[in-house]
């Protein structure tokens, strides 16, 4: 073997090593702690019925319908709709368990 090739093959080991090492640190690093506190890639959209208390005599409570896109655990609005539903005063909501 050439002094050239011996080069070339050290060269070559040391990438292939270095490469190694870089996804032994990473894993170690970012393994646990990710399942923990969630991705990036995590993520859902859900749709919630936003209700205000206006204590009007027509109507007292005033709801509409917002979608939030949920991504790494933080709620992003996405589309809020304009239409809103009154409620009277003996309104109970349906999504409050008793």
């Amino acid at each position: 073997m050439t002094y050239m090739n011996r080069t070339l093959i050290v060269i070559l080991l040391i990438i292939i090593l270095s490469f190694l090492l870089g996804i032994f640190v990473s894993r170690i690093t970012f393994g646990p702690s990710n399942a923990e506190r969630g991705g990036i890639t995590d993520f859902s959209i859900e749709t919630k019925a936003i209700c205000e208390d206006i204590k009007n005599s027509t109507c007292y409570y005033k709801c509409h319908d917002e979608v939030f896109l949920i991504l790494a655990g933080r709620e992003i609005s996405v589309y809020k709709n304009e239409d809103y539903v009154c409620h009277e005063e003996g309104w109970i909501d349906p999504r409050i368990k008793k």
